[in-house]
């Protein structure tokens, strides 16, 4: 009988290495610290823990007065927020089409009970900004109430110009909510949520951030507090 090697037992010998877009390897900083017991609910220190992370964010986001929410979820499921408290029922959402993660994110939105107009999308190509604007401008009742962008897709690759896409929004006079995936792209790309006007931006633990999977990040503006007040749709 023959032994069986680590290699035919899918067993590799030695330290495995992530090389993906996310999760992305976890510093060994933050493998020591999550040896350590979790705290009680009640501990002062856990007020503290999150306030400094709160803070944090805002500093990596480059926003002043945003507020921030943390989640424990993946991307999906800080996406899924987004749909449930700025989207009334049957309201409508733009999503730029840049691959899967924009289709995901569209079709999320369908089965939530939401409408979705999306923009064709070419492999290897940006936003269409010429497409986002024109769907924009031709919503003559201003049904649309918010744009959902993926920063980077890392299905297809691609990264989209926020600067620009944010002219092009601009340019049409539409008061749609400016959305703003930056889960494969916050720490990792230059990113200013206050300078780009946006109004809701969701991010991710798992990839720029270097941590282990399981947060959802999300940061809103005044605005998008606003629409998600007067939100009728039911949620909690």
């Amino acid at each position: 009988m023959k032994p069986v090697t680590p290699e035919a037992s899918g067993r590799i010998p030695g330290r495995r290495l992530l090389h993906s877009p996310g999760p992305t390897p976890v510093p060994e900083e933050v493998m020591w610290a999550m040896s350590r017991q979790p705290m009680d609910l009640g501990d002062p220190r856990g007020d503290q823990i999150i306030a400094a992370c709160e803070v944090g964010l805002r500093r990596l986001l480059q926003t002043e007065a945003a507020e921030v929410f943390l989640y424990a979820s993946n991307g999906h499921g800080v996406w899924e927020a987004v749909v449930e408290n700025l989207l009334p029922m049957g309201g409508m959402a733009l999503v730029p089409g840049t691959g899967h993660f924009s289709e995901s994110w569209a079709v999320q939105t369908e089965a939530l009970g939401r409408r979705v107009l999306r923009t064709p999308w070419a492999e290897g190509r940006p936003i269409d900004l010429h497409a986002l604007a024109q769907a924009l401008r031709q919503d003559t009742l201003q049904e649309i109430r918010a744009v959902f962008v993926v920063h980077t897709d890392t299905s297809s690759g691609v990264s989209t110009d926020l600067a620009a896409l944010r002219a092009a929004m601009d340019a049409t006079g539409h008061p749609a909510l400016l959305v703003v995936d930056v889960v494969a792209s916050l720490g990792a790309a230059p990113f200013g949520m206050d300078a780009l006007r946006a109004d809701v931006v969701v991010g991710a633990s798992q990839k720029g951030l270097m941590c282990p999977p399981g947060i959802g990040i999300i940061a809103v503006n005044a605005a998008a507090m606003a629409q998600a007040r007067a939100n009728p749709a039911p949620r909690y």
